[in-house]
């Protein structure tokens, strides 16, 4: 089951129209959003709004983004995302079918219908839609409203990882790590968590970067592990910056630190990381 799945990521251009997103990491599954606000001289929403209500499919879809997060005076409306993506999904627009299914299959506010989600991402991967490829993935490995099947799982990730999308390349990763649907191989996991990693998915980069501080499957290497864990941490990751934190506090691949170690630690401890706030206590 998925603890905390919630929409796409959506880059607001001045249309409106790219939607790109960001999927499971290595442990829980997690969709995070987050949103570009264009400037505001980029956006006519009354214009957007016109054309939607008129039957635009593009134009409905882009009132769903809208609602998702809030634009300007707009508040965010879980409601109202899910009436317009709706209204754009009716009429076979693959991103609106995706967004959507995400609310059916979130906490999102939305009543969960897993059956009716699954049959959008399928409906959207069949549009050519490569992230549903990857919820379809996530579902079948996880049994979300199905029965767990990893060799299915593995198939919709495949498929997804070889149009470089990269949170399927990371999963993909997470696949051949833990031999999932697949002979365990951890050189393989490792190509494909660089793949992911090169695209600044983050959950590849802290799986490599543990690959590399404990030589799991390749070559141990402390510089490539603070290399990864740096690129991590830098986007947020606390794992990463826990690990940032006894590295410098160990003196493994860099000079030892007491100082920038703590700097770490207390970076991680703030994203509620135990590990990193119990170090800080044991720290002079």
């Amino acid at each position: 089951m998925i603890s905390k799945k919630i929409l796409l990521t959506i880059c607001l251009l001045s249309t409106l129209n790219s939607g790109c997103a960001k999927s499971v990491d290595s442990n829980n599954n997690e969709n995070s959003i987050s949103q570009q606000q264009p400037h505001s001289e980029d956006l006519d929403v009354n214009d957007i709004r016109s054309k939607a209500e008129k039957g635009d499919s593009e134009s409905q879809y882009n009132m769903g983004v809208i609602y998702t997060d809030g634009y300007e005076g707009i508040q965010p409306n879980i409601d109202e995302a899910f009436k317009w993506y709706k209204l754009a999904a009716d009429q076979g627009y693959a991103k609106a079918k995706y967004n959507l299914a995400i609310l059916l299959s979130s906490e999102s506010g939305i009543k969960n219908d897993y059956a009716q989600a699954k049959k959008l991402f399928e409906d959207a991967a069949a549009s050519g839609d490569i992230p549903s490829l990857n919820e379809l993935g996530n579902f079948y490995k996880d049994g979300i409203g199905v029965q767990e099947n990893y060799a299915q799982a593995f198939e919709y990730y495949l498929k997804a990882a070889n149009a470089g999308y990269a949170a399927a390349e990371n999963n993909m990763g997470n696949m051949y790590l833990y031999g999932h649907g697949v002979p365990q191989d951890k050189l393989k996991a490792s190509q494909w968590y660089i793949k992911a990693a090169e695209q600044d998915e983050v959950d590849a980069q802290y799986n490599l970067g543990l690959m590399y501080l404990l030589g799991d499957g390749i070559k141990q290497d402390y510089s490539q592990a603070y290399k990864w864990f740096l690129e991590a941490a830098n986007q947020g990751d606390d794992g990463a910056q826990y690990h940032l934190g006894k590295m410098y506090k160990d003196g493994l691949g860099v000079d030892q630190n007491l100082s920038i170690s703590r700097t770490w630690f207390e970076e991680s401890a703030k994203s509620g990381n135990s590990l990193a706030a119990e170090e800080i206590t044991h720290l002079k």
